[in-house]
């Protein structure tokens, strides 16, 4: 059956049987809500201190992502994504915990970054990008 016919069917004497669009709405709404645990909230009225730059600072490896790095600039910390590299500037929400702003089709806001301690003392042996951790791909490697 044609696709024609099929949204024929849909019309029957002048009236509507299905209300296709508002089903797809409410399939599609979910689609827009914002995940990050920092959605919707505002940072810490007293964060914890971040550590020094050089902590976060480096290259980190990932088997699906590729490499990224974490530079420190006059304005802060920034994540290089590939491929060309994207530059996400990280603020500082509390800890080692930074908030950046993903850009493209799949960007619904705010969402987090974390760092952890690694095995080497002085500098972070982790990276976790929220935004693209949902299926548990999003932890980058110290290298």
């Amino acid at each position: 059956e044609s696709i024609g016919a099929y949204f024929l069917d849909l019309v029957v004497g002048g009236r509507v049987e299905n209300d296709w669009s508002a089903l797809l709405d409410t399939v599609f709404a979910r689609l827009y809500v914002n995940p990050s645990v920092l959605a919707g909230k505002t940072p810490p009225a007293r964060p914890a201190p971040p550590r020094p730059d050089s902590y976060y600072a480096g290259t980190y490896l990932n088997d699906y992502y590729g490499p990224v790095q974490v530079v420190a600039r006059g304005d802060g910390l920034h994540v290089l994504m590939p491929p060309r590299p994207t530059d996400y500037p990280l603020r500082h929400w509390d800890g080692d915990r930074f908030a950046l702003f993903p850009v493209g089709e799949n960007a619904l806001g705010i969402t987090e970054a974390t760092f952890a301690p690694g095995r080497r003392a002085g500098v972070a042996g982790s990276l976790r990008l929220e935004f693209y951790d949902a299926t548990g791909l999003g932890v980058f490697t110290r290298r």
